[in-house]
């Protein structure tokens, strides 16, 4: 997945998952962001707690059934017991 570029996350209503538009090879791409809600709240969590862009939090996988999907790949540590 080489030579790809995250371009915009876009929230879709009434479904599961979101979408993640990519550029590859200059073309434009849409790919499934999996997690729903939960995921654009995660993506959120990590960008205030870390003040790092979007786009470091998302990855890229393959699966041979359902094709490329991106997800949110990091969680924010919270306390809950010292």
């Amino acid at each position: 997945m080489a030579n790809t570029k995250l371009l915009r996350v876009v929230k879709l209503e009434g479904v599961t998952n979101n979408r993640l538009y990519i550029e590859r090879k200059g073309e434009e791409i849409r790919v499934r962001l999996i997690g729903g809600d939960e995921a654009l709240a995660r993506l959120g969590s990590l960008i205030e707690a870390t003040g790092k862009p979007w786009r470091e939090h998302i990855s890229l996988a393959e699966h041979e059934e359902y094709g490329e999907y991106a997800y949110v790949d990091g969680a924010v540590e919270v306390e809950l017991y010292d």
